[in-house]
């Protein structure tokens, strides 16, 4: 299924701008259907050139101002082509009372697909709301799609080719909606879906991370494997990462697990006891130590705090694993699970500091694991995190490490956990960029998710197998870009994406950004105004100057300035001419102080003559032909 074309014609209880607009999403072609008759009107648009973003790309932007509905017809569009597809794993709650239309390629023919709320049969036979097995609220019999076959004169390549369709959507922005399906039948990398997402990574009874860390940290790994690729399919013209992440990544071994302070289960007391006796010992160690390094270099003092944090995350990993297991105490042959036994520590044992400590606990476990193994694989960690950190921050108690070093740390904290049998995805290490702007992130986030959308989702998940078509949806993807990155953003997404996979690919992409539609054909410009037509009012988009574009009453009314500064303009050159009005002399210099800071030279110089009026002060121009006329009269005589 491709889809050319698709309108709203209502949307019950909501009076968005939205409705009753063409949306042509085919460049070449131009749809219209009437609302009432529901006639189709349609016509070839010669000047558009196709193939124009390259081969197999096509690109919209959607442009128009704040709360005219915008996100919402990406997710309306993220929705029907699901449909289209005749694919129901999707969250559509919103849209099952909205009435639109849709002009879409399905093996290779051309239909007019129709949702019919007000047929008789649908209203005969309309269910109450059910909760499906997903736990997921909906009118099961609320609609149907109608679809008819149609024929128009278009290009026998579109109709011609077999078409399966899905659709990415990103997007930067917080809604808090809880997506309850899951899976679904498109690829959703919207802060919304992905944070939800997080929820499912953790233990029983909310024993894990918060989900904000657990988030966040996902979050950081989609970019470290989106570096990981770029540095490999990338030339180094087009990383524009390394302009930002050259610092490293903090790493932090302070993870939040929940002590023994509440309900244990499945617990044994004297098991608790030796946890809380050896911690005590341990901790009691580890300061010692720090406070006798603390004499000594500092190097000494960073590799201390950052073996022994490691080792002491270690320790938690194990006992919150074992000892807080969802498992009952026994088994289904009421035989008893494995606990946590270990060495008998003596007094002598405790004086030989924390690392002998260390080597007796997990050489000594008995919980049925490889206890060798394990100690061979922490003290490779041990050595990668004391030798080849940056950095200690001390203020904030986190370490920096090059982006390689990072990816070896994954590595090895899943060799490890493989080992302990971690039921939950607690971590050993929770990661952050230290110092990135709001705008260094929100680049990151966009290529990182997208990347991750389509290598993990698109390429590796039976479900989209056949898949030959993706629709991208972005939602004011440039949100937060410094100009050069917005000049830049559609040229390297569209590299970047054809890079990872090849497939045809569909942009739709919502924005504020002039240089974006600098980037488009006119034909390729979905404008929403507050009326029908409120349209561009220039004849092309693709490369027109971004100072006309804004100019345009589409983008700005008025002025082509901030309302702060016209108003003030606007007071001081109402003060300057009316004749009724004598400001004092102070009054005059505040005035000529705010001329001299305006930037437009031809309003500047306007203001100054009327300036000079008011003062009673000759102009340069009076000045200039006074001169002038006595030079004149000097040589005549």
């Amino acid at each position: 299924m491709e889809l050319l074309y698709f309108k709203i014609f209502e949307i019950p209880g909501k009076q968005l701008k939205i409705c009753n607009k063409d949306f042509n999403l085919e460049g070449r072609y131009n749809f219209s259907v009437d609302s009432k008759t529901k006639e189709i009107d349609f016509r070839v648009n010669d000047s558009y050139i196709n193939d124009f973003y390259g081969t197999d790309i096509k690109i919209n932007s959607i442009v128009g101002k704040n709360g005219l509905g915008k996100t919402t017809l990406l997710k309306f569009l993220q929705y029907i082509i699901c449909k289209l597809n005749n694919e129901h794993r999707i969250y559509d709650y919103p849209f099952v009372w909205w009435h639109w239309c849709a002009i879409h390629t399905m093996d290779d023919k051309l239909y007019y697909s129709e949702s019919i709320t007000e047929d008789d049969e649908i209203k005969k036979n309309r269910k109450k709301l059910v909760i499906d097995e997903n736990g997921f609220a909906h009118f099961d019999d609320l609609y149907i799609i109608k679809s008819k076959r149609i024929e128009f004169d278009i290009d026998e390549c579109i109709l011609n080719r077999k078409i399966r369709s899905t659709s990415l959507y990103y997007s930067p922005f917080f809604e808090f909606e809880e997506i309850k399906i899951d899976p679904i039948d498109y690829i959703d990398v919207s802060n919304d879906y992905l944070f939800n997402e997080s929820k499912q990574i953790k233990e029983e009874n909310e024993q894990t991370l918060p989900q904000t860390i657990n988030f966040r940290r996902e979050e950081i790994k989609r970019q470290i494997s989106f570096i990981e690729l770029g540095d490999n399919i990338l030339d180094e013209s087009n990383r524009f990462y390394k302009d930002f992440i050259h610092q490293g990544i903090s790493v932090f071994f302070n993870g939040k697990i929940k002590k023994f302070d509440t309900q244990q289960r499945y617990i044994d007391f004297e098991d608790i006891k030796f946890y809380e006796n050896f911690d005590k010992i341990y901790m009691r160690a580890f300061y010692s130590a720090r406070d006798y390094l603390k004499g000594k270099t500092v190097s000494d003092y960073e590799f201390f705090i950052a073996r022994d944090s490691f080792y002491k995350r270690i320790l938690e990993i194990l006992y919150y694993n074992f000892e807080y297991r969802p498992e009952p105490k026994t088994d289904e042959e009421n035989n008893y699970r494995p606990k946590i036994q270990t060495y008998n520590f003596q007094t002598e044992d405790y004086d030989k500091g924390i690392p002998h400590l260390f080597e007796k606990f997990i050489l000594n476990l008995n919980i049925g694991i490889d206890n060798n193994e394990l100690f061979k694989r922490i003290q490779i960690c041990v050595y990668e995190i004391i030798n080849k950190f940056k950095r200690y921050d001390w203020n904030d108690d986190f370490y920096t490490y090059d982006v390689e070093i990072v990816k070896d740390f994954l590595k090895i904290e899943r060799g490890i956990l493989e080992i302990i049998s971690s039921k939950g995805e607690l971590p050993l290490f929770t990661f952050d960029w230290p110092n990135l702007s709001t705008g260094e992130k929100a680049y990151l986030n966009l290529f990182s998710r997208i990347h991750y959308g389509l290598l993990e989702k698109l390429n590796k998940e039976k479900r989209f197998e056949g898949v030959n078509l993706l629709y991208i949806l972005i939602d004011e993807g440039s949100t937060g870009f410094h100009p050069q990155w917005q000049k830049e953003f559609l040229k390297r997404l569209i590299l970047f994406t054809n890079q990872i996979n090849p497939i045809k690919k569909h942009f739709i992409i919502t924005s504020h950004s002039p240089y974006l539609l600098s980037d488009l054909q006119i034909e390729d410009v979905i404008s929403i105004g507050e009326s029908d037509d409120y349209r561009f009012t220039i004849k092309n988009t693709f490369g027109a100057n971004i100072h006309e574009l804004l100019a345009d009453k589409f983008y700005l009314e008025n002025t082509f300035m901030g309302d702060f500064a016209r108003e003030k303009i606007e007071e001081i050159g109402k003060e300057l001419i009316d004749e009724k009005i004598n400001p004092s002399i102070e009054r005059l210099n505040e005035i000529e102080k705010i001329i001299n800071i305006i930037g437009e030279p031809i309003l500047k110089e306007r203001l100054e003559f009327l300036l000079a009026e008011k003062k009673g002060v000759k102009t340069k121009d009076e000045i200039i032909l006074e001169l002038k006329d006595e030079i004149k009269r000097l040589k005549g005589n």
